[in-house]
């Protein structure tokens, strides 16, 4: 599960956001960008599940899952 996001040299919450149910707006449309790459192991996992955490009706795209390059 992902708890924390680096975003700008600043260090978000986002278990805190997503207890509050202050997801930023901002924040779901970085998500959802399929253009901007989201990396880290099992990546697609924690994408999907703040799509449903936040309710968003676009989904979370963009994902690359390190461990699968690290294999090839």
């Amino acid at each position: 599960m992902i708890h924390s996001v680096q975003y700008t040299k600043t260090h978000v919450k986002v278990a805190d956001m997503l207890a509050k149910n202050q997801f930023p707006h901002q924040l779901k449309v970085l998500l959802s960008h399929p253009h901007i790459f989201k990396t880290g192991r099992l990546v697609n996992a924690d994408l999907k599940y703040l799509e449903v955490a936040c309710q968003s009706l676009t989904p979370f795209v963009g994902g690359l899952d390190l461990a699968k390059y690290a294999k090839d």
